[in-house]
């Protein structure tokens, strides 16, 4: 854990040799993972409220999952989070993917794309795969945002199908 906690803070240094040990500390930490928790990362964890966190999590993923329930065929997971998952966004899955982002860009709400796949690596994939990846958008969630952000949003992209 206190490895991932400082590749981490390099990372986002973006001072190049920081970035480079970073890389390194992360891919040491993927390497090494233990089997069990040990007492330094159960207090961490611990003082973290990390549960909270989750919790908080799939209260604004089943907002979502509520208001937005008159596009639920554009859901891209068809059932609400419960209490194992730790949602990290609200994923749709539409063909104008592009033209929702741009709606809502215009708006200040900045949503997420999953799984962009870099141009030099669309000849090595298959058909289905890019066009998957071209429709996935993620919504917003986090502890940054309150019920009402989650709301606006609803409201935004929802005024897009509208239209």
């Amino acid at each position: 854990l206190i490895l991932k906690i400082l590749s981490r803070l390099l990372l986002s240094s973006r001072i190049n040799n920081f970035e480079k040990l970073g890389t390194f500390t992360n891919k040491l930490s993927e390497d090494n993972v233990p089997d069990y928790l040990d007492l330094l990362s159960y207090l961490i964890i611990k003082n973290f409220n990390i549960y909270q966190l989750s919790d908080y999590r799939i209260k604004q993923y089943n907002l979502y999952f509520k208001l937005l329930d008159s596009i639920k065929e554009k859901y891209y997971f068809s059932n609400p989070a419960s209490i194992n998952d730790c949602p990290f966004g609200f994923v749709l899955k539409l063909k104008k993917r592009d033209e929702l982002r741009n709606f809502l860009y215009k708006k200040r709400i900045f949503v997420s794309i999953l799984w962009q796949i870099p141009n030099y690596m669309i000849s090595e994939l298959d058909q289905e795969t890019i066009r998957k990846s071209r429709e996935i958008l993620i919504l917003p969630i986090g502890s940054q945002y309150n019920l009402d952000d989650i709301e606006k949003v609803c409201i935004a992209v929802l005024s897009y199908f509208d239209k």
